[in-house]
């Protein structure tokens, strides 16, 4: 099952509410707040698709650079113990902090 929608290099949620009776969701990725809602799929799909539509438009209106989702960059705290470890595995490793890091990530994701 899917729970994300793609347009335009944008992935949206698919989320729902018993309450309002309604689809929902928002751009993922991106730190600008982006939301849409639907009765059903092929409304969510639409309305989705338009709030891409919408907020690229509202940014080349405006002359700011919008959000481009997945960009690459990762802020994280961890225990300082760990980071230790791994300034130090990567100094053993004679390779950057980054990337011991982001092989370290895909291991854990492709597991």
């Amino acid at each position: 099952m899917t729970k994300y929608m793609d347009y335009r290099g944008y992935m949206g949620s698919v989320e729902f509410s018993l309450e309002d009776d309604i689809l929902y969701g928002s751009l993922a990725g991106i730190r600008d707040s982006v939301s849409y809602h639907g009765k059903s799929i092929d409304e969510l799909r639409v309305a989705f698709e338009e709030a891409v539509d919408d907020y690229l438009d509202m940014c080349a209106a405006e002359g700011l650079q919008p959000d481009s989702p997945f960009n690459g960059i990762l802020d994280v705290t961890i225990a300082p113990s760990v980071y230790k470890q791994l300034i130090i595995y990567s100094a053993k490793n004679n390779q950057q902090v980054n990337h011991a890091v982001e092989e370290a990530i895909k291991k854990y994701v492709s597991a």
